[in-house]
């Protein structure tokens, strides 16, 4: 359990989610509602296989009032469940988040609100076929490259948004942004692994959704790093299965060879663990100086605009 335990740490320090957490934004409440239809998939029994679908279906019916590109989720869902006739359940709360959705669609038509499928259909017109295709190459790598920072915060040649609510700067991870990308690729790896191994207890569901989500955001009509950001907690929960995965192939190895490749992942780990918290600290520290100096602080001090009170932001 202590890869586990490592994994929540990981994600409950990243400044990231600390950030959202402390603005009206989607993210957080979202990668909530994922977290927990994936704990719903991943613990149904032949004892609560009618409770966890009722509540699965309850999740995906608000899903489309949440979060938009949450359709990634729902195509998911669908995609996993058709594969399977035991798994057909899964098409009631498919079919209800769509049925949302396009009430949602409706209403926003009669109210003249702009319509995110009229955006991409008319950028798709008017880029055409090898325009569109050059242009998802170029969006997939933007997201790709987001996720990486998202995964590893501080990571060099990045500019994360956390930066603009601290007063000092940031300081930065030494080394080159390719190793970095490297890493996150390799952690990205590790996990869709451990989706394989997992794939009958969520794991190809979560699969689909990862491939889903970058198949969306690839045509997206904006681009924002926050969009990769619910994808955090799903990554993390599989590299632990991932690793056991791969340790299995390796053989068995003697205790001295296992503890030197434990302590090997253990390392950069705890290092990332401690730079996460530094940040955290950072960023309460400086929200505490707003609080308790209130209209002094702004005579002292230069914020951003972006800057915002933490506890007032609820």
């Amino acid at each position: 359990r202590w890869p586990v335990l490592c994994m929540v740490l990981l994600l409950a320090t990243n400044p990231y989610f600390l950030l959202f957490s402390t603005l009206i934004m989607s993210e957080i409440p979202f990668m909530a509602l994922s977290l927990g239809i994936l704990y719903l998939i991943a613990s149904e029994n032949e004892e609560n296989r009618k409770r966890n679908l009722i509540l699965i279906t309850g999740l995906f019916l608000f899903l489309p009032l949440l979060r938009t590109v949450g359709i990634a989720l729902t195509l998911a869902l669908g995609a996993w469940a058709i594969t399977s006739r035991h798994r057909w359940r899964y098409l009631i709360p498919v079919t209800g988040s769509l049925v949302t959705l396009g009430l949602w669609m409706l209403r926003n038509r009669s109210l003249n609100s702009d319509l995110y499928s009229s955006l991409i259909l008319n950028n798709l017109r008017s880029a055409g076929p090898v325009g569109t295709v050059a242009s998802m190459i170029n969006r997939s790598l933007t997201h790709f490259q987001s996720l990486c920072e998202t995964l590893i915060p501080n990571m060099p040649g990045a500019t994360p948004a956390y930066e603009r609510y601290l007063l000092d700067g940031l300081t930065f991870l030494p080394g080159p942004q390719w190793l970095y990308s490297l890493v996150g690729l390799l952690v990205l790896a590790v996990s869709i692994y451990g989706m394989l191994q997992l794939k009958d207890r969520g794991g190809l569901f979560c699969l689909l959704y990862l491939i889903f989500t970058f198949a969306i955001l690839s045509v997206w009509p904006w681009m924002q790093p926050r969009f990769v950001l619910p994808l955090l907690p799903v990554i993390l929960a599989f590299v632990p299965a991932g690793l056991r995965g791969i340790g299995s192939r390796l053989g068995n190895p003697n205790p001295g060879t296992r503890k030197t490749l434990i302590c090997l992942l253990l390392v950069p780990a705890m290092a990332l663990l401690c730079v996460q918290a530094m940040t955290d600290a950072q960023l309460v520290t400086t929200n505490v100086q707003l609080l308790r100096n209130g209209e002094t602080f702004y005579q002292t001090q230069y914020p951003s605009s972006h800057f915002s009170n933490f506890v007032a932001a609820g």
